[in-house]
């Protein structure tokens, strides 16, 4: 896999990252245009790609001139027990809100399945559904639970309650979801293929593996590009791990897509 993003390219993508949710029972929080000095740094967490979007989210606030951090990923624990996380909590110095925000990244692909149709992760262990009821049965409880008086800087009921859930969703090969009421039809990005399809569709292209780190940027970042014999070796190798894996690709035509190859 290719590393070919620096930190601030990966940092721009996360904030130009669509919404994956147009229309839900949770307001969103959406990111504002921010100024082009961002507060970066070398010790940005590396290998666990939820954590890293964490710390640009984390940069982004304390980067605003809006925005105020009370606090992030803060811990609610009972008799040295971890009972969950509220992940920022945030006051618009414009209006005065207090805010409980829920933050996540995310990557889906769209599968129908038996009369119904699933937004499901690369690896299928993910779903797009489970999230939002984690979050409605668990995560947004918890900022009003009698635990959590403790270690908030101001009252519960004080706090309004957001989600800011980006990332990029992928659809099967030519084929499109039906319309939805939930799902923001700009967040499509891609197409997914399983090894088969991929053998069979896509024998002129050359290829770009990326590292996760660097999954929400354009394929046209790429800086180094290889063959489909050379890319296929690779991807192999993945499938048979049960890793579904990312390509950035580039037809005869000099055109970019970008592509998912599942194992399931």
């Amino acid at each position: 896999m290719h590393n070919t993003g620096s930190l601030y390219q990966q940092f721009r993508a996360f904030l130009a990252a669509p919404s994956l949710l147009k229309k839900t029972d949770f307001e969103l929080f959406e990111l504002q245009k921010t100024p082009e000095n961002l507060p970066l740094n070398s010790e940005a967490p590396r290998g666990v790609f939820g954590k890293r979007m964490e710390f640009f989210f984390s940069r982004y606030i304390q980067s605003s001139s809006r925005y105020h951090l009370l606090g992030e990923n803060v811990q609610i624990i009972k008799n040295g027990i971890t009972l969950g996380e509220l992940d920022f909590l945030i006051e618009d110095r414009q209006n005065g809100r207090k805010l409980h925000v829920e933050m996540a990244c995310k990557f889906y692909l769209f599968e129908p399945q038996q009369g119904k149709s699933l937004w499901i992760g690369p690896n299928y262990k993910d779903r797009l559904h489970l999230k939002l009821k984690k979050l409605r049965e668990r995560q947004f409880p918890l900022l009003f639970a009698k635990e959590t008086r403790d270690f908030l800087p101001f009252p519960a009921h004080q706090f309004e309650q957001q989600l800011h859930l980006s990332g990029l969703l992928f659809t099967p090969w030519n084929q499109s979801p039906p319309s939805s009421e939930l799902i923001n039809p700009g967040a499509i990005a891609g197409q997914w293929l399983r090894a088969e399809q991929f053998k069979a569709k896509l024998k002129d292209h050359r290829f770009t593996i990326p590292q996760k780190e660097n999954w929400l940027q354009p394929p046209d970042s790429a800086t180094h590009w290889e063959d489909f014999k050379t890319t296929w070796a690779k991807v192999e190798g993945l499938l048979e791990r049960q890793y579904s894996s990312l390509l950035w690709a580039q037809d005869a035509s000099g055109n970019y897509q970008r592509f998912f190859i599942v194992w399931w």
